[in-house]
């Protein structure tokens, strides 16, 4: 899961600024599920030619490559195996209230929970 430090913007005379008063928030954004790991630049499929790390000076040093699953493993057929989400109230982590730093953390990050909740994630 990747997670942010957000603030809302607004257009004001045809500018791009922070809205006054907006929160500082935490928010959950995108996942990416891993799916292939490459380590050997052999292996790297044409499709990723351009990629900075494909280049022929970046294997003289330790690298990898992650390529995401097409699906989500956990809902088989449900979800990309990557994906940006759409901003829900249900993907904040930063408490209601609290500054930033103070995170309020969705039941399907708990280590009590043994499933991930799908709506959790809508699109």
């Amino acid at each position: 899961m990747f997670f942010g430090w957000f603030r809302q913007t607004e257009y004001v005379d045809g500018q791009l600024s922070y809205k006054k008063d907006a929160p500082d928030l935490h928010v959950i954004y995108g996942y990416f599920q891993v799916g292939k790991i490459l380590d050997n630049p052999d292996d790297v499929p044409q499709w990723l030619g351009e990629h900075p790390h494909v280049k022929p000076e970046r294997w003289e040093r330790p690298n990898i490559i992650y390529l995401s699953s097409p699906k989500l493993g956990l809902y088989p057929g449900k979800l990309p195996g990557t994906d940006c989400l759409r901003f829900s109230d249900k993907l904040v982590l930063t408490k209601e209230g609290c500054k930033r730093s103070v995170w309020n953390l969705p039941r399907v990050l708990s280590a009590n929970s043994n499933q991930l909740q799908p709506q959790f994630m809508e699109r």
